[in-house]
């Protein structure tokens, strides 16, 4: 088993041309050469440093603070910049780009010196949000979301690997959903307030 990282335009090239047989990647077009089946809707959230220092509060916030936050972000044609882009676009939304970094770690270093902030999934920050190292908001008007594929190609025969891979990957999605990776946990109930028995005196 051979896996390679990389983004989603050029897992896709490379699936197209017989280099890899399974991808795991966001936003895939429709081809004819190509099963996609969507196995997450991802959201994607607004991230910034520890101490606030915007003072957001606790959130959720506009999309449309983002025209007015130092925002991190890649450069297109990256596929997180190419859906930033049409999403914002079509809410008449511009944010306000004072970096552009294509590399994820660099991302996440630069927001949590409180440079600025940068938009991505739960799952990219989850170990620095538990550590607290940064903060995460939900994004509202409009929500930002892509969809996760997992992708083969129809030119190919489905060996018995390729059907064991994407099963096992399809677990894997399920176990990390249920662990909160992938997804912030809703707030857990707190007590219930304890009953008082009145009586007329």
């Amino acid at each position: 088993l051979r896996v390679i990282e990389g983004f989603s335009g050029h897992l896709l090239e490379w699936l197209v041309m017989g280099k890899i047989d399974v991808a795991v990647l966001y936003n895939a077009p429709r081809m004819n050469n190509l099963l996609a089946e969507p196995i997450l809707r991802d959201e994607l959230f607004l991230l910034g440093a520890k101490n606030d220092p915007h003072n957001l509060g606790p959130g959720p916030v506009d999309a449309d603070v983002m025209s007015r936050l130092p925002m991190i972000l890649p450069a297109r044609p990256h596929g997180l910049r190419v859906v930033l882009d049409h999403i914002l676009g079509s809410a008449g939304i511009e944010p306000n780009i004072e970096v552009e970094v294509d590399a994820m770690p660099s991302t996440l270093r630069l927001v949590e010196a409180g440079i600025g902030y940068t938009i991505l999934s739960y799952s990219s920050c989850h170990n620095l949000v538990a550590e607290g190292r940064i903060n995460y908001w939900r994004i509202r008007n409009p929500p930002i979301e892509r969809e996760l594929l997992l992708a083969t190609s129809s030119q190919r025969p489905t060996t018995t690997v390729i059907r064991a891979l994407t099963t096992l990957i399809r677990d894997e999605v399920r176990v990390l959903r249920k662990l909160g990776v992938w997804e912030p946990r809703p707030p857990s109930p707190g007590p219930e307030p304890a009953a008082h028995l009145g009586r007329v005196g």
